[in-house]
């Protein structure tokens, strides 16, 4: 009709489905986006811890190996704790510098082996086993089986303490017995201070037992 006023058509109503937000669906809000974007961080993060250099750390080889690595440093820290307490024991027994029935039988040992008619030492506990070449070029098994070791003082204050050690000795499986002061044992075996019974004085300049 003339003169009547047009009437302005009416604006559609808001619909979240008509606005397109950057890399979010259509009919999708602005907080869907923000859930789907922390949901994809939340992945990303556990992707980059379970996936760490390619290995899967929730797999069951990778539990195993934790709890080896677990076992192994365990393992470690008792050792360390049992040297540690067999340092300290080994420091309150030696204090005073007085030698240990070891340090002598270890000497002992040490001297059968200076023997050049002598080879194949072999300690074995209290017994120690060798080979003994005599001058005519025979060659025989021998045992000696330590039977005492003593540590006592000696009025020497350059040499404190005197070592003894009683041992039986064994020939191919015999027992070779001493006569009196005479041992029996071949002149070459007692040439640096061995027998059924000897002895050693302790040097304290050396720190070492003196056979000769």
């Amino acid at each position: 009709m003339r003169g009547a006023q047009a009437t302005a058509p009416l604006a559609p109503a808001f619909s979240p489905k008509t606005v397109d937000f950057k890399g979010v669906p259509r009919g999708s809000s602005p907080d869907d986006a923000t859930l789907r974007t922390g949901h994809r961080d939340r992945r990303s993060q556990h992707h980059d811890h379970t996936a760490k250099d390619g290995i899967d750390m929730h797999s069951p080889a990778a539990r195993r190996q934790a709890r080896s690595n677990t076992a192994a440093d365990c393992l470690m820290r008792s050792h360390l704790l049992r040297t540690t307490l067999i340092l300290v024991v080994l420091a309150s027994a030696c204090g005073d510098g007085r030698p240990s029935a070891s340090d002598l039988r270890a000497s002992f040992a040490a001297q059968l082996a200076a023997n050049r008619f002598v080879s194949n030492v072999q300690p074995e506990g209290d017994a120690i086993t060798f080979s003994w070449l005599a001058t005519d070029g025979r060659v025989a098994a021998w045992r000696i089986v330590i039977d005492s070791v003593d540590v006592e003082p000696n009025d020497d204050p350059s040499l404190p303490y005197k070592g003894t050690i009683t041992s039986s000795w064994y020939s191919g499986g015999r027992l070779v017995q001493p006569s009196g002061r005479d041992s029996n044992l071949p002149v070459e075996l007692t040439s640096n201070g061995l027998a059924q019974e000897c002895w050693a004085l302790w040097n304290s300049a050396s720190a070492r037992w003196e056979w000769e």
